[in-house]
């Protein structure tokens, strides 16, 4: 691959279409993760800023789905 040379649109439509198919793949409780995780950084950034921010969900992918009423 040559690092040089720009990348056309198709390329990066495909990239993202290969990347979006991998992600789809991913466990629930790994997507549950990725989720909690993304909402502490979100929490640190906006105190950092000085401002609100909700606090991020504790709990576990059991609990998650009791509250919500889906059973695996």
């Amino acid at each position: 691959m040559d690092f040089d040379r720009p990348l056309t649109n198709e390329e990066i439509f495909l990239a993202k279409a290969k990347m979006r198919k991998v992600k789809a793949r991913v466990s629930f409780e790994s997507k549950l993760q990725s989720l909690v995780r993304l909402q502490r950084i979100n929490l640190e950034m906006k105190k950092a800023a000085g401002r609100k921010a909700p606090r991020p969900w504790n709990m576990t992918e059991e609990q998650y789905l009791r509250e919500t009423g889906n059973c695996k």
